[in-house]
């Protein structure tokens, strides 16, 4: 089974729910972490790919979640957005980003741009070199290798800690058990269990096939 099978096969994985969309959330926790700690509901609504074969999770998705902070998230799939014209404040489109409402305007952040309504900031984001013929921002992913061995070294504090990959993690499971339900859903981070919904707890943590047990 090559890779591109595995990633949209439930035995394996719950799709690009989670396979790619753990990079806009994984943006999302770096910017407001405290904020995402508490409970929070999710809901919405999903497609799967067409039946029959051998691909059998979740290919589009359109979900609405609310935190105990008061955050309120929603997390697209990239046709969804497309389709709902969602990038229309964006002068450049970042099929990958993540966007921040506030009271004083928004900034937008991807893996290769980065936009704010906001003048301070965007002439923060002007100052970034930009790749050949293109208004991205120029890679520099010699630094990530870096900062990991000055991680392993003990030079600096470990900048991904897996408490934040927990964090965006569950962001997609909890997507993914919403739309298989049909319905809305409550996570609670600290016992790691939906609330008061054993058919969804057992979705998010099924029984492994012998001799694959814990």
């Amino acid at each position: 089974m090559t890779n591109n099978s595995s990633w949209f096969q439930n035995d394996y994985s719950i799709g690009f729910l989670a396979g790619w969309g753990a990079h806009p959330l994984d943006i999302m926790v770096w910017g407001i972490k405290e904020k995402l700690m508490g409970k929070y509901t999710c809901e919405g609504t999903g497609k799967f790919w067409e039946p029959g074969g051998m691909y059998n999770n979740i290919l589009s998705w359109d979900l609405n979640y609310v935190y105990e902070s008061g955050v309120k998230l929603r997390f697209m799939s990239t046709d969804v957005v497309q389709e709902k014209d969602v990038w229309n404040y964006r002068k450049v489109i970042d099929y990958n980003s993540t966007t921040f409402f506030g009271s004083k305007g928004w900034i937008s952040v991807g893996r290769g741009s980065g936009e704010s309504n906001i003048p301070e900031l965007q002439q923060q984001f002007d100052q970034f070199p930009r790749e050949a013929n293109s208004q991205m921002i120029k890679e520099d992913g010699w630094k990530m290798g870096q900062m990991y061995i000055d991680v392993v070294k003990g030079t600096i504090k470990e900048t991904n800690p897996l408490d934040e990959a927990i964090l965006s993690d569950c962001v997609s499971h909890m997507g993914d058990i919403a739309i298989r339900t049909g319905r809305k859903i409550t996570w609670n981070p600290v016992v790691g269990e939906v609330v008061g919904d054993p058919e969804a707890n057992k979705i998010f943590n099924r029984e492994a096939r012998k001799p694959y047990i814990a």
